[in-house]
């Protein structure tokens, strides 16, 4: 007998840049409806590795198994993915385009997953390999993340048309921070992570958009997710979309 799970498959568009968060929700569906079986362990669900929205067509990628899942409209389809699951989506973006990312996301220095960020920013949008903080894609252009203290977090873009370098200052609370992409109007988002507490561990999730100028635009606080285990949660359109 086969056995029915109830876990959701959720994906939420939000654009930042208004006044007011402006939020839909793109699909939701269960893992049944999908065609997907997760995995469930005590450390977590393991069932989709990564996605992409493209147009209207939302793209899964199975955790375990080298399949995906394209949903457009009421129309479900299972495919064969071409792509280990060790890579996130990109399906907005040629093969060739992504050819470059693919080939040294196999070098030794990538281990496990690879995150693939998207910037629309520029004269064509690319991908770029986020390594630890540091990202760079085909033309070897590079944008830095760094957290330089618990007070200090430091972006820096060393782009073909853009050169330049922002600072954002925290109360001595500041953990982690993780850049999502960059929309075509050249503003930035961030996923920050602040302290509540240490004792016992808790934090507070943002996501910071930053203007071209560096301003912040919109702080939007956002849920810590323990029990599902995918490469990315979050990525953006060209108009800002996350």
């Amino acid at each position: 007998m086969k056995q029915s799970y109830l876990f959701l498959a959720l994906l939420i568009g939000i654009n930042l840049l208004f006044p007011q968060a402006q939020n839909s929700v793109i699909l939701q569906k269960t893992y049944d409806e999908l065609g997907i079986t997760p995995r469930v362990t005590n450390s977590g669900v393991y069932a989709i590795s990564s996605f992409d929205v493209a147009g209207n067509a939302v793209y899964l990628r199975d955790f375990d198994l080298p399949m995906m899942t394209v949903i457009n409209g009421n129309v479900i389809q299972r495919r064969q993915a071409d792509l280990p699951a060790s890579l996130d989506l990109a399906v907005g973006f040629s093969r060739e385009t992504a050819l470059p990312m693919i080939q040294s996301a196999q070098q030794p220095q990538h281990d496990g997953s690879v995150n693939l960020k998207k910037v629309f920013f520029g004269t064509s949008p690319s991908l770029f390999v986020d390594n630890g903080g540091t990202m760079a894609n085909a033309s070897d252009e590079k944008i830095f993340t760094r957290v330089e203290s618990r007070t200090a977090l430091s972006l820096q873009f060393a782009l073909t048309k853009v050169q330049k370098k922002f600072q954002l200052t925290f109360p001595s609370d500041l953990a982690y921070a993780d850049m999502i992409g960059m929309d075509a109007k050249g503003n930035t988002f961030l996923l920050v992570e602040r302290y509540r507490s240490e004792i016992p561990l808790s934090v507070r999730r943002d996501i910071y958009t930053l203007s071209s100028e560096g301003k912040i635009l919109s702080i939007l606080s956002v849920p810590m997710i323990t029990y599902c285990t995918m490469i990315k949660e979050f990525q953006i359109d060209a108009d800002g979309t996350l």
